[in-house]
């Protein structure tokens, strides 16, 4: 075996009561404790002699381990696409006919293409190169894959990491190419009946639309660096270990964090290891346990928090230093794969222990991020913007000055740990109405309408404005009116979440200040009626004098139902509340009385259409209850000097509802 080097370190005297006893007392009995400060072999010589002379002597040889476990974290890559089958093989050497196999993009970006080959290798250089597709045919070189010198008869898949990470377009054609520097034939396996309906190859430069070679699409669904999420070759890892230092003769700690503070998804899947360090690779390892931080239904919190607290499909939970722990390695299990479920920050803390009690500790944070960026139409908080509810049809309606600028604004989710916004392509257009035009005028109208709304294209007979990668798009109209804007967007982040959707919103733009007209007499016969009742203490069959009658709270029924008018405490516009036209004490036809309305907050003078009374009804069949109005008895009939008071006989009497269905007329049966 190797040799070993044993170091005489010191010669150690102890006599009995002398220094070093460890009880002090000159009692025949020596006790002296001491430790090793070093891993790997030692030999200690043991020496004694009592005081007539009699000598014992012996040595042993320990090892001795004082190095915890060392930890590594890897990320696995994710097969997006796939073309396993093969019958047949395409030659590729030096100097030999191009050979390509095409591909629709299923993801946004490539990190690694693996073929499967066959050759007697002989370390040349062989490596893979992707191209974008001109017209069905290789276009222009995208990507180049790191240089593998293979030696040997091997028949396998061979992976190509690409040298920086490839961002494609969803749903887009692009081609692989095996290049070599050997003069020997590679074997490139395929199938020359065509089994992969998006692609096909090109043999020896003549395209073969029955031939499919193999290959592999993969990808890491990590961000290391989210100000150059291009960069992830060569991938990174998680290293923490210790290593042999020849002058110290001591292992040092080492630690390599290439995982911490990055970005992911929940389709990442996280590789633990651990081993034992030091001497001999250590007295062997223990256990490899872990617990993770993440904001759960109740915020953030460290798990497990019990025994049945299970993360990822593992049950296997034990309790150490005080904490418990998901066990990832021990004598019985091996669970070492692990993904992360939930959004945002997850810090995972890693603990490894030897058979001595030596223990390594390990934190790193990921961030998640599952969600694609989301698109919002984004109004500033200023005057010349106003919005409101419409109850009647359930809509929101936006009201905008003309001339003033509102957005479109795109912006990565989940707003704590978004990766950031990769790619967006915005498509829109807008119908503009002005209410009296018979047909709607639709925009852009022709090729040059508008240019400045973006580039205009046809798209299935329709021109949309295009816009590419403006994460904050300004739109502004003059023209008075509704304007209704169509967009479609697709859009995704550095992850490749994705979103491909459309959507429509209405602006009303209002172009002109308001209008303001004064007129004599006080009656605007061209507003619309409102139907009020008083909410208490009207008689209702009574005579409705004018007077202290009026003076009662007021709700109304339609059009605007439980809007609230009060009596004024003192005249506002008349010098009684009221003015009584004919003179006859009754409120009735073309009169006029004063009420505050408290949803604006004003006094206003109102003009009597109508004074009647108002029934309020229970249907118990339909748990509804209605409102409605007197018109008439039976045949027309009014009652008698307008006291409202019915006839005994009120067969035939026709009435009004009034709410919550307008207009709706009963008959007493």
């Amino acid at each position: 075996g190797e040799e070993q080097q044993f170091t005489l370190i010191d010669t150690i005297v102890v006599e009995d009561g002398g220094a070093g006893d460890a009880d002090g007392e000159k009692n025949g009995e020596i006790t002296y404790v001491f430790h090793y400060s070093k891993d790997c072999f030692h030999e200690p010589e043991f020496w004694a002699e009592d005081y007539a002379g009699n000598i014992y002597t012996f040595k042993e040889r320990e090892l001795v381990d004082c190095t915890p476990p060392g930890i590594r974290k890897d990320i696995a890559k994710i097969i997006a696409l796939e073309q396993p089958e093969w019958n047949n093989s395409a030659e590729v050497f030096a100097g030999s006919d191009d050979d390509f196999q095409s591909f629709k993009a299923p993801w946004s970006y490539i990190d690694a293409v693996s073929v499967y080959l066959y050759s007697t290798f002989v370390g040349e250089d062989v490596w893979i190169e992707i191209y974008n597709d001109t017209n069905g045919m290789p276009g222009t070189l995208l990507a180049e894959s790191e240089h593998l010198t293979p030696l040997g008869s091997i028949q396998d898949w061979f992976q190509f990491h690409l040298q920086t990470r490839l961002y494609v377009e969803h749903g887009a054609t692009y081609w692989i190419k095996l290049n070599t520097t050997q003069t020997s034939p590679i074997y490139w396996r395929g199938m020359n009946e065509s089994v992969y309906d998006d692609g096909y190859a090109i043999i020896e430069d003549e395209v073969n639309y029955s031939w499919d070679l193999t290959f592999k699409i993969e990808y890491y669904p990590i961000v290391l660096d989210q100000s150059n999420p291009s960069a992830v070759y060569p991938m990174e890892y998680t290293l923490h270990h210790s290593v042999y230092n020849e002058i110290t003769e001591m292992f040092e700690n080492y630690e390599y964090d290439g995982l911490n503070a990055t970005w992911l998804t929940s389709n990442a899947t996280l590789m633990l290891d651990a081993w034992d360090e030091g001497c001999m690779d250590g007295v062997g390892l223990k256990s490899l346990l872990y617990r993770i931080y993440y904001n759960d239904s109740t915020g953030y919190a460290w798990h497990p928090n019990g025994y049945d607290d299970y993360y990822c499909g593992n049950m296997n939970i034990t309790y150490v230093d005080g904490k418990y722990w998901y066990v990832a390695i021990n004598e019985t299990v091996e669970f070492t794969n692990i993904s992360f479920h939930e959004e945002c920050n997850h810090t995972l803390w890693l603990r490894a222990e030897d058979l001595l009690g030596n223990v390594r500790h390990l934190n790193q944070t990921h961030y998640v991020d599952n969600s694609w960026p989301e698109l919002n139409v984004e109004f500033p908080k200023k005057h010349g913007f106003y919005f409101y509810y419409d109850n009647e049809n359930g809509t929101l309606k936006r009201f905008v000055r003309a001339g003033e600028t509102f957005w479109f604004n795109l912006t990565d989710k989940p707003d704590d740990c978004a990766v950031g916004v990769h790619d967006f392509t915005f498509y829109w257009r807008y119908e503009y109405w002005d209410f009296t035009s018979p047909e709607k005028e639709t925009h852009p109208a022709n090729m040059n309408d508008h240019p400045n709304y973006g580039e205009i294209v046809n798209r299935n007979g329709v021109l949309w404005w295009k816009v590419d990668d403006m994460t904050s798009i300004p739109i502004s109209f003059d023209e008075e009116c509704l304007h209704t804007i169509y967009y479609e967007y697709e859009a995704s982040d550095w992850l490749d979440n994705y979103i491909n959707t459309s959507g429509q919103i209405d602006i009303y733009v209002d172009k002109y200040a308001p209008e303001v007209n004064k007129s004599h007499p006080p009656c605007y016969n061209e507003e619309d009626v409102i139907y009020l009742h008083p909410v208490v203490g009207v008689t209702p069959w009574g005579v409705p004098s004018l007077g202290e009658w009026l003076a009662e709270d007021w709700e109304e029924l339609y059009p605007e139902y439980g809007r609230d008018y009060y009596w004024g405490e003192m005249p506002y516009f008349t010098e009684t509340g009221y003015i009584d036209s004919n003179e006859n004490g009754i409120a009735d036809y073309c009169d006029y009385i004063e009420l505050y309305d408290a949803k604006y907050g004003v006094y206003r003078l109102y003009h009597v259409e109508n004074v009647t009374v108002t029934l309020e009804i229970y249907n118990e069949t339909l748990d509804e209850t209605k409102y409605i109005e007197f018109i008439n008895l039976s045949g027309g009939a009014w009652p008698e000097n307008s006291n409202f008071a019915l006839a005994d006989g009120a067969i035939g009497a026709t009435w009004k509802e009034i709410y919550p269905e307008f207009n709706v007329t009963y008959i007493i049966t």
